[in-house]
């Protein structure tokens, strides 16, 4: 991992993304931590960066954990089917 100023990676941008194929870039402002660059391998890893900083797919998936807890979600992982204890709907807003 490499820690560089904000200037120094806007004068050099495509060098940095070059660089973060090796291992994440921490770019810093005033000493501070503002953003990683980070390289990206397959359009997987994209779509799972994207929905991981997606608050409102972070909150359906914190709903489906606690209704999963509660033991309400109609199918568990590698279980069968099964009706639900209450109605269950999830609303994304």
């Amino acid at each position: 991992m490499k820690i560089a100023l904000l200037a120094e990676v806007k004068a050099h941008f495509s060098s940095y993304v070059e660089e973060c194929e090796q291992g994440p870039v921490v770019v810093t402002k005033n000493g501070r931590p503002k953003a990683v660059l980070v390289a990206v391998g397959k359009e997987e890893e994209l779509e799972r960066l994207v929905l991981a900083h997606t608050p409102k797919f972070m909150a359906l998936l914190k709903a489906a954990e606690l209704l999963r807890a509660e033991n309400a979600l109609p199918v568990k992982l590698g279980g069968t089917p099964r009706p639900p204890a209450y109605p269950v709907i999830l609303v994304m807003r």
